[in-house]
């Protein structure tokens, strides 16, 4: 039995970068089409940043109710660091981007002019979303160092309690569709370069790049002069293969072992690249959030 809810069609549209729709309607000359583009992205930025504003706010409240000697004192230090070397800091506004249609539409008119005024408009955003997508890495990073990866997984227990892994069955038990449109606009809020198939039993996004961790592999964040850490050892923040950059430990935590908790399976499956490896990651959601063969499909040593 078919059970197939897209066209191909349809799944090539959903799987568009909207940067790249808002290019070519402009040099078409459609502006009504690249404004469409333009909002969706732009509303996926926004939601990107309200959940890493939150995230930052997460750790310092985690730290501070952890007690740890010198605990919010360190992260302290580290934003401090931070700031001064971030290669991103330097173009760091009072506030996020401006909307699409003042920035890029009431700033220019002529196609020349349009097509720079997104690429500003683009660069701002990709700098913004990467500078606190590092900054949570290196806060993360100082709790691994002083404290192990138990304290890290504590930590992001204690993040993802706040946000959307505290809420796994809610999200799991939206419709389908919503779920997958929803990743789709998380995922293009930072900038992923995406495909979305579906099957029968599943949709499999496949980035390529993915736009946080790839990302930060190929703009060289794990060296100098941020030198974000790895986690090195098999534990419960690198499915217990060790070698995971500091930022994708929280997959191992919120979509593994917290979505089991609530839900009986992972969910959704992120298969992540192993260690510094920029290669295609791939995120599979069944159309069954509890499908027992979504715990099959979870990254393991092998």
């Amino acid at each position: 039995m078919n059970s197939r809810m897209f066209s191909d069609e349809e799944m090539a549209q959903l799987s568009r970068s909207p940067w790249v729709v808002a290019e070519e309607a402009l040099a078409a000359g459609d502006r009504k089409a690249a404004e469409t583009a333009l909002s969706g992205l732009e509303a996926g930025c926004r939601s990107q940043m309200d959940r890493y504003v939150s995230w930052v706010a997460n750790i310092f409240e985690g730290a501070a109710e952890r007690g740890r000697p010198g605990g919010t004192a360190a992260l302290v230090q580290t934003t401090r660091r931070f700031f001064a070397v971030s290669p991103d800091a330097p173009f760091l506004e009072p506030a996020d981007p401006a909307a699409a249609a003042t920035a890029v539409f009431e700033r220019s008119t002529g196609t020349t002019e349009l097509g720079g005024a997104l690429d500003e408009w683009l660069g701002s955003w990709r700098r913004t979303i990467d500078l606190h997508r590092d900054w949570i890495s290196a806060l993360l990073g100082r709790i691994y160092q002083d404290g192990g990866p138990d304290e890290l997984e504590w930590t992001l227990r204690y993040c993802g309690r706040q946000g959307m892994a505290g809420a796994v069955a809610e999200h799991a038990g939206r419709p389908v569709r919503t779920q997958l449109e929803g990743f789709v606009h998380l995922l293009h809020g930072h900038f992923a370069e995406l495909e979305v198939v579906e099957d029968d039993s599943k949709f499999v996004i496949e980035q390529d790049p993915c736009g946080t961790c790839t990302r930060q592999v190929t703009d060289g964040r794990f060296g100098p002069p941020l030198n974000l850490p790895m986690v090195t050892e098999a534990h419960t923040v690198t499915w217990n293969r060790g070698t995971t950059t500091i930022y994708r430990s929280h997959i191992p935590v919120w979509h593994v072992a917290m979505a089991i908790e609530a839900i009986g399976v992972p969910w959704p499956v992120n298969q992540c690249p192993h260690g510094l490896d920029a290669g295609v990651c791939r995120i599979l959601l069944y159309k069954d959030p509890r499908n027992p063969e979504a715990t099959a499909g979870v990254p393991t040593v092998g």
